[in-house]
């Protein structure tokens, strides 16, 4: 949206600014930055970039952070760089997106803002440890992968080993174990790139998700690793007591399991649990026998976290959190779908929905 405005400004500047509705292009280009262009809240897509790279070849992001770090606008990100777009985040303070922010502190904070945009890979890595927990392992282990993650998509290995150098200090590990295990993820991917990636990789899941269907685990938010923890967590916290069970009903009800082996074993529980607890071997006794291993790999696999008394509270509001992320994910496609058909009043309504949903992301009160 507004290309038509921005074009000469973009081609004068070298770069354009995607923000992401009607609203941050009017409020921008009212305060002189014309060369603003919005993506009708959706992220950076292959047929954007090369619209923009009639152009210029660099475009900074300036969303709110939500979707500035969203899956959806990584996986942008990596698939046009490779078309030599030189991609940039521009950090916008909490709770603020560009309409906000340049109606609260002007244009010249907008600029300013605009100027100090970080290379993607720096705001992912940033955005990583930002976020870390640093009196909880497992926190700081999962950070770690992450950015293990990040790096190995990294080609430059001047860059790499730049990265490597800074973060291994900003997380308290050993550089060398860190490049190696970078190493090792790029080495993996490039084994995997060789052979149908998706396809063995949903088969090896498959296998040890009973009744898991590629649908779900091709969904980037179901079929992800840290969702089906969330899921896993929920049956053994289910199977601590009649109140735990009720209040999960409650909040997401029955068919909250987006897997069919865990909604069987939420269902079993709720069977024959009544008012008592039920643990893990009188569960696994219970099942199928197609079932038995994979209910003793959930019901013996408890995390330290869980026997903490807001548990379940917190196993709940991060399955609040990924259904919001799913269903931001859904408007995505739908505001694809009305802006294709013309239909614009519709675009303005999921594009409130998609702010509301954003805020309650990024609320800190419970989500329930």
């Amino acid at each position: 949206y507004g290309i038509n405005l921005a074009s000469d400004s973009i081609r004068r500047n070298g770069k354009a600014v995607l923000v992401e509705g009607y609203m941050d292009v009017i409020s921008a280009h009212q305060a002189g930055h014309t060369n603003v262009v919005a993506t009708l809240g959706t992220a950076l897509t292959t047929e954007q970039a090369r619209v923009v790279l009639r152009y210029a070849n660099q475009v900074i992001l300036c969303y709110d952070a939500d979707m500035a770090g969203s899956d959806a606008t990584a996986r942008g990100v990596h698939t046009t760089t490779a078309l030599g777009l030189d991609v940039r985040v521009a950090v916008l303070p909490e709770g603020h997106d560009p309409d906000s922010f340049i109606r609260e502190r002007g244009g010249k904070a907008f600029r300013k803002c605009i100027d100090e945009a970080v290379v993607f890979t720096r705001y992912r890595l940033d955005k990583i440890v930002a976020e870390i927990h640093w009196s909880d392992l497992d926190s700081r282990l999962r950070a770690v992968e992450d950015v293990v993650g990040v790096l190995a998509e990294v080609d430059s290995e001047v860059e790499r080993a730049e990265y490597v150098r800074q973060l291994s200090g900003r997380l308290n590990v050993d550089s060398g174990a860190l490049a190696m295990d970078v190493q090792k993820a790029r080495m993996s991917a490039g084994r995997m790139a060789e052979r149908p990636r998706l396809r063995q990789g949903l088969r090896s899941m498959a296998d040890a998700i009973p009744s898991a269907s590629n649908e779900v685990l091709q969904d980037p938010v179901w079929g992800s690793k840290a969702y089906l923890e969330v899921e896993r967590a929920l049956i053994r916290l289910a199977a601590v007591s009649s109140q735990n069970r009720a209040l999960i009903m409650e909040v997401a009800g029955r068919d909250c399991f987006k897997m069919p082996a865990h909604e069987r074993l939420f269902c079993l529980l709720l069977d024959v649990g009544g008012d008592e607890a039920v643990g893990p071997a009188e569960l696994v006794d219970c099942v199928d026998p197609e079932l038995k291993d994979y209910a003793s790999s959930v019901m013996f696999g408890a995390k330290p976290w869980e026997a903490e008394d807001d548990a379940l509270e917190n196993a709940l509001g991060a399955w609040q959190q990924f259904s919001i992320r799913h269903r931001l994910n859904e408007i995505d496609d739908e505001i694809k779908e009305a802006d294709v058909s013309g239909d614009y009043e519709r675009v303005r309504e999921l594009q409130e929905e998609q702010k509301q949903l954003r805020r309650s992301l990024g609320s800190d009160v419970a989500l329930y």
